[in-house]
């Protein structure tokens, strides 16, 4: 399922959080492969320069620049036991959506694996904005790590349409490495009051009908995937009531889940408005982890 990993770093303790979600990847599978990341600022080493000293200053710059960003990826290599031929490294220079997102092109990556923090002085490498722009652009699977912990629940809120099943794969998968639970989320929008009148006069036919059905066609889903995935992962339900949205960052904001796994749409922008927005108040209300897949229009 993923087998070419790319794991952006930009020297921080923050970003080496997707280190040993990327190790326990390669450890699970013999063929996988990890291309380490740097990206050095476009401000600070590609702008246009006038006199040829300035030139040659730049250019001096820009390959200590690449020395000390290769010295840092020995020692980091060193650290994580990231060692052998499956491991790669790469320092580029630009903007850091843009060469994250051009360096995926380039490889073929089929899951990229960063961090999200607050920026802080001149340091806006994983800054929000970088990460809202990859979700949203960018059709690789992306897992957004926001803190060092086990991997043992994992929510996958669904609607069983095909903006958020590409999630559920990715999710099983993930589960099948870290031994992890999925919980399944399904928010049922509320009901109008000619709606409410409508299942009134039902229930008064039938109090349990409507539960019953409910009951059953997400038991028959239930079965569809473990058939389909092939999966012995463990698989819960969880049903609510109320505006989507909300609910589910509200759920993802509780901490009840080490991961939050969701579908999103790449260009379409009225899709990108309506998922986009919905990840986003995931990613700001979440205080876990966060894996987004996303399929094209």
């Amino acid at each position: 399922m993923f087998n070419r990993v790319l794991v952006p770093l930009d020297g921080s303790s923050t970003s080496e959080l997707s280190l040993p979600v990327a190790a326990q990847i390669l450890s699970n599978s013999k063929t996988a492969t990890l291309t380490l990341l740097t990206v050095l600022e476009a401000d600070a080493y590609t702008r246009p320069i006038g006199s040829q000293y300035q030139r040659l200053k730049a250019s001096r710059a820009v390959e200590q620049a690449r020395r000390n960003a290769n010295q840092y990826f020995a020692q980091v290599c060193c650290d994580q036991n990231l060692l052998g031929p499956r491991i790669d490294t790469k320092v580029v220079a630009g903007d850091p959506a843009s060469a994250i997102r051009l360096q995926a092109q380039a490889d073929n990556k089929d899951l990229i694996i960063l961090t999200k923090h607050n920026k802080t002085g001149l340091r806006k490498y994983f800054s929000g904005s970088v990460t809202r722009q990859l979700l949203h652009e960018h059709p690789t699977p992306i897992y957004v790590v926001r803190e060092k912990t086990d991997l043992k629940r994992i929510l996958v809120p669904l609607d069983i349409s095909k903006v958020t099943q590409p999630a559920l794969p990715k999710a099983l998968a993930l589960a099948e490495i870290t031994n992890a639970e999925v919980t399944l989320l399904h928010v049922a929008p509320t009901l109008g009051s000619g709606q409410k009148q409508a299942l009134r006069q039902l229930e008064e036919t039938d109090t349990a009908f409507a539960e019953r059905l409910g009951q059953q066609r997400w038991s028959n889903y239930l079965e569809e995937i473990r058939a389909q995935y092939n999966t012995s992962v463990p698989i819960n339900i969880r049903r609510e009531t109320g505006q989507s949205t909300a609910l589910i960052a509200n759920v993802a904001a509780k901490k009840e889940f080490d991961l939050v796994a969701m579908g999103t749409q790449v260009s379409n922008k009225l899709s990108q408005w309506l998922y986009g927005d919905l990840n986003n108040q995931v990613l700001r209300a979440a205080q876990q982890s966060m894996f987004v897949s996303p399929t094209l229009a």
